[in-house]
Order: structure tokens, then C-alpha cells, then sequence
């Protein structure tokens, strides 16, 4: 019998450890700001379409994401607490976990990304080309902080964005 082993916190200490800007650390860099960036061509291309064909409403986001403006804690939440959780859930433990015991990149990439589009509800698509984008990232780098950092850095430029539109 196959067993999994939750994580035991030792991610923890990757988090602890300063990364020294070495040539590996500013390409690893590099590479979360191209999947920021494809992350944001996704949203914009998917929008559009949804848009186009009816597929998707866009003002059922903004209204959800308006309601970060009236609540700093929820400002936080939405822009640290709520990636670094998610990603400590679909790529480490759905993928990185997973992937170490069986060795199957797509499919824990693929299985970790619909899971990861399933939570955000609504229209998924977007949701999980961007776990497929992180899953690609986390492999590539083989840390968690590099998605951890996109993913932030996405949150907090989309309702910043947001801000900018709405208010």
C-alpha cells in the first residue's frame, strides 16, 4: 500500500533562507515575472473572449473584488495570505508532494490546476491556465517561493488594477 505524507513544515526553512543574487536566483526571478506576466496576457486574452461570446460576465469579478477596497484586513488576505495559502496547497502539496512520489509532471500539473480553478469558482479557464503556469514555474525553479511571489505580485497588481477601474 502507497502512502502520502503531509508536508511536515519544512518549508518553512526555504522561506528563511536569503536567497543570494547569483545568476541562478535572478534567472529563477526572471522566469516568475515572464509567468506574471503570461499570467496577465491569460486573464486579458480569456476575458476578452468570455467577453465576446457571452461565455462570461466580467463585472461579477469586479463586484467580488470591489469589496477589498472597504476592508484592509481583507486587502491582505487577498493579496498575501490567500497565495501563499493556495500555493502551499496546489503546488506543494497537490504537485511538488505528488510529484516526488510518482513522478508524473503533467498530470499532478494538470490535476493540482483544475483543483486550483475549481476553488476560484466562476469562470475556471483563466484560473487554470494560471495553475499551469505556477505548476511550470514550481518545477522549473524546484522552490515554492517563486510561485508564491507571482502569485502575490498578480493579486496585488489585479486589485490595484481594480482600484484604478473601479474607484
Amino acid at each position: 500500500m502507497t502512502s502520502i505524507h503531509l508536508p511536515n513544515w519544512k518549508w518553512i526553512n526555504e522561506l528563511k533562507e536569503a536567497p543570494s543574487p547569483s545568476f541562478k536566483f535572478w534567472k529563477k526571478l526572471l522566469l516568475s515575472l515572464a509567468i506574471l506576466i503570461l499570467m496577465f496576457i491569460t486573464q486579458i486574452f480569456i476575458g476578452f473572449l468570455a467577453d465576446k461570446t457571452g461565455l462570461y460576465k466580467p463585472s461579477a469579478l469586479s463586484s467580488r473584488t470591489m469589496k477589498y477596497f472597504d476592508n484592509p484586513l481583507l486587502l491582505i488576505t487577498g493579496i498575501v495570505v490567500a497565495p501563499i495559502t493556495e500555493e502551499l496547497i496546489f503546488r506543494k502539496l497537490f504537485f511538488q508532494l505528488f510529484l516526488k512520489k510518482y513522478h508524473y509532471p503533467v498530470i499532478f500539473a494538470l490535476i493540482s490546476s483544475f483543483l486550483f480553478g475549481l476553488a476560484h469558482s466562476g469562470f475556471i479557464i483563466p484560473y487554470i491556465i494560471s495553475g499551469l503556469l505556477l505548476c511550470y514555474l514550481t518545477y522549473k525553479t524546484q522552490r515554492i517561493i517563486y510561485p508564491m511571489l507571482a502569485h502575490t505580485m498578480f493579486n496585488g497588481l489585479l486589485i490595484l488594477l481594480s482600484m484604478g477601474i473601479g474607484g
